[in-house]
């Protein structure tokens, strides 16, 4: 709310719910920054990928730059919306006050996207947690060992091996005809010092090098079970149509590589994570 007087948010009235939102904003913009990490990669990888003629070699090509250049446009205009200026303002005008806060002025960088839905949603943290925290970006509770055997107990048709002490992780997931293979390695972010786990869709399939990118551009990079589950997705890779488009395949005869989650409320009233399939000129 902007004062009458200046015109600037009077943050003098923020309470606890703002602030909050305001966090969920700022992770939401992290989130597609982390998205643009892909950006090259995939632009690179339309470019050198083989395809039956130079038509639809360029048709491929440019399909693929305009995706990557509207989510920049997209990052760029929410970055200069008013509700991150305002929240980004309030975090300078709360570090100006020096009010002793110490460590207490530390937060977690994620989750609180799902805080904000759950929220919305009238839900509470409770017996909803154990459902709703699979896609949360909570470092936490991303101990390794105890979200690969989580893993492995949810979804026994995988096949998992992991190494705790090079914090690797090879996962095969079944697929007609044949199975899908990923590796997972952990890694710090120097520009944050923050985590995240890099996911790779190994083997020569033509739809490989497609899925990667997908993998990178996810959300909740920092979530060890969101990567998991996500993976884990990939079980009707060659069979999803595209949620958007409707299509099994695109222009390059290509199955969706991408998958994005959403909540939904079951028939009891409560919060269940489900997958859906994107092509990559799909994704929203």
């Amino acid at each position: 709310m902007a004062s009458a007087e200046t015109g600037q948010p009077d943050f003098s009235r923020w309470e606890e719910d703002q602030c909050k939102a305001g966090l969920a904003r700022l992770e939401d913009l992290q989130d597609k920054l982390e998205g643009l990490r892909s950006t090259i990669p995939s632009i690179i990888g339309a470019l050198v990928a083989s395809r039956a003629n130079p038509q639809e070699h360029f048709r491929q090509f440019k399909d693929v730059t305009e995706t990557q250049y509207s989510q920049l446009i997209h990052f760029r205009a929410t970055w200069q919306s008013e509700p991150i200026s305002e929240a980004l303002e309030y975090a300078v005008q709360s570090g100006k006050r020096d009010l002793g806060l110490g460590n207490g002025a530390v937060l977690p960088k994620s989750g609180w996207i799902e805080e904000k839905e759950q929220s919305n949603q009238g839900g509470t943290k409770g017996e909803d947690d154990s459902t709703s925290s699979k896609g949360a970006g909570n470092q936490e509770t991303d101990d390794m060992t105890s979200v690969v055997e989580g893993f492995k107990h949810e979804h026994a048709q995988c096949q998992v091996e992991s190494d705790p002490q090079t914090q690797k992780i090879q996962v095969s997931v079944p697929t007609p005809p044949g199975p899908i293979t990923f590796a997972i390695k952990k890694y710090e972010q120097l520009q944050n010092g923050g985590l995240k786990w890099d996911a790779e869709c190994l083997g020569t399939m033509k739809l490989s090098p497609a899925i990667t990118r997908c993998l990178a551009s996810r959300p909740h990079a920092d979530s060890l079970r969101y990567t998991l589950e996500m993976i884990a997705a990939y079980k009707d890779a060659r069979q999803a149509p595209c949620m958007a488009c409707g299509s099994l395949l695109d222009k390059a005869a290509q199955t969706p590589p991408a998958r994005r989650s959403k909540t939904i409320k079951t028939e009891d009233g409560k919060s269940q994570e489900v997958w859906e399939a994107f092509h990559e000129g799909c994704i929203p």
